[in-house]
């Protein structure tokens, strides 16, 4: 492709121009201020300028020009655009070094501390960037990402030193100087990292940051070797892990596997669920291959599992089709409350769910708070009012027994195999015992919230919405559980108030809103001492 090759040739100039940069970045600060190397450093740095722009126009005419693109192709023309922005800022940061000098009041001041092995490691790296690029070679551009962690640690040294100096009150000028100069050289530290990892992805088909690539290595290979992983991302994670599907690609045939890494409270609780669930049943969750966890963060690989979701099903299948799965479904969810019941009175927790996530829904829908305001006598509660009066629930009714539940039981964790008719959970963070009308709440809300409106496909959600209803309502009935409806009522306005701040369709998230507080209101007016005897309309249900 002609414009590939023009774009790599200017990014070849704009390389050696960077390396030209840090060159005469040194011979300045081993001269302190020569006025013919501080020109040449001003004038390259408008051409590195110019280089950059045209690499970044040439790549926009790429991809405006090209109807069909390759996805490897796409994926090394951005790593080049990233490269080439963060060549630029060392370019830059060689500048304000320059700068930097003329504050010296003492000549070579900056012998007393080792710049010239920052401006090697730096120079080192320039120098194989574009071998490391062009032969994808993946072990140079990890050493160019770890150039940054031995600068960090070299320049908190520096640091720790130039404090206790400025404490003794001597030579304050150069030793701010000094500090403003290496903080240069840790900026730079941080391109290399960002450079590092630009050039992983090239290899990787995704983009990937350094500890991310050492957890893959630790968790999916043992023991760790030289190998190559071919790496793409599986869906946008609310809870902030990185989720990854990867295969060791120097294996014959080699089998996908997830990736997930992240805080390990939060891997830690995935980790529990999985294994609260395998102990119900080995087959209904995906199998731990491997885990690590290093200082806060935690990674976990895990079995991939071939089907579609639940979700997928329902937005593409007949309702002919969707009505034969959810009979199966439907069966298979009360299979494993009946295998895991133990009768004990429980409290639900509902409202306190609620007040944890409300601060998050006002920050996404800051009109979702109000005062409360008077109509004459009668008062119009806000939401956090109407919230804290009917939280009484989550101690004045009792579940009459618990299950293991889900936890976060939506539509996208939940996986059919149509090939064996199985049913899988994933995503069991939350996994533990609990009234089952938790689950029960999450997944008729995550049908409702599907921001599909057409006809066809929201009478499918509306027929997933009630046949699922009604049959755990009978389920309810078969164990005495008279409270069912009262406690469904409060896990909806928990779900039907938390998913809004997921939505930022304002009149899609203010009918959830509203139905909120429509049962609030229902909550809140039921003057009967009998919750058994509370009802709830299917029609707050469906749209």
């Amino acid at each position: 492709m002609p414009l590939v090759k023009a774009i790599e040739e200017n990014f070849n100039f704009l390389v050696i121009e960077v390396e030209k940069q840090i060159e005469d970045t040194l011979k300045i600060l081993k001269n302190n201020q020569s006025q013919q190397i501080c020109e040449k450093i001003e004038a390259r740095d408008d051409y590195i300028d110019s280089l950059k722009n045209i690499i970044e126009n040439k790549a926009a005419s790429f991809f405006l020009s090209t109807e069909k693109i390759d996805k490897k192709i796409i994926t090394y023309i951005r790593a080049l655009t990233i490269i080439t922005s963060n060549l630029e800022n060392i370019a830059d940061y060689a500048v304000n070094i320059m700068s930097q000098t003329k504050f010296f009041t003492r000549e070579y001041f900056l012998e007393d501390y080792n710049y010239k092995i920052f401006l090697k490691k730096i120079s080192d790296s320039l120098s194989v960037l574009t071998k490391s690029v062009y032969q994808r070679d993946i072990n140079i551009a990890l050493d160019i990402c770890k150039v940054e962690v031995e600068l960090d640690r070299s320049y908190s040294e520096i640091i720790a030193d130039i404090i206790k100096k400025l404490a003794a009150g001597k030579e304050a000028e150069n030793l701010i100087t000094t500090l403003f100069i290496f903080q240069y050289f840790e900026r730079i530290g941080d391109s290399l990292l960002n450079i590092g990892e630009a050039i992983m992805s090239i290899m990787l088909g995704e983009r990937i940051k350094i500890h991310q690539y050492e957890a893959i290595s630790d968790t999916v290979t043992t023991p760790p070797e030289d190998h190559e992983y071919e790496i793409e991302p599986v869906a946008e994670s609310r809870s902030g892990n990185i989720i990854r599907r990867v295969k060791e690609t120097a294996f014959e045939n080699p089998n996908w596997v997830i990736f997930k890494e992240g805080k390990a409270l939060k891997i830690d609780k995935e980790k529990a669920g999985l294994e609260l669930w395998s102990s119900i049943d080995p087959d209904i969750v995906p199998k731990i291959y491997g885990y690590e966890k290093k200082d806060d963060n935690a990674a976990i690989v895990i079995e991939f599992l071939k089907g579609r979701t639940l979700k997928d099903l329902v937005i593409n299948n007949s309702k002919e089709y969707l009505s034969n799965v959810l009979k199966m479904f439907i069966k298979n969810v009360i299979y494993y409350w009946n295998k895991t019941m133990e009768i004990q009175q429980i409290s639900p927790t509902y409202f306190k769910q609620i007040n944890k996530r409300i601060s998050d829904v006002y920050t996404v829908h800051p009109n979702f708070k109000s005062e409360s305001s008077y109509i004459g006598d009668i008062e119009i509660m806000s939401l956090d009012k109407m919230i804290n009066a009917a939280s009484f629930l989550d101690l004045e009714i009792k579940v009459p027994f618990s299950v293991i539940v889900h936890g976060d039981f939506n539509l996208d964790n939940v996986i059919f195999n149509e090939e064996y008719k199985k049913f899988y959970y994933i995503d069991l963070q939350r996994a533990r015992r609990a009234d089952y009308v938790q689950d029960v709440s999450v997944f008729l809300v995550s049908n409702f919230r599907l921001p599909f409106f057409e006809k066809d496909i929201r009478s499918k959600i509306n027929h997933v919405i009630l046949s699922f209803y009604k049959a755990i309502l009978e389920f309810a009935k078969s164990n005495n559980d008279s409270t069912f409806k009262a406690r469904l009522t409060a896990g909806l306005i928990r779900s039907y108030i938390t998913s809004t701040r997921f939505e930022l369709n304002e009149d899609f998230a203010k009918l959830m809103y509203l139905k909120a507080i429509y049962l609030l209101e229902n909550i809140l007016n039921y003057k009967q001492e009998n919750w058994e005897d509370f009802n709830l309309r299917e029609e707050i249900l469906i749209y």
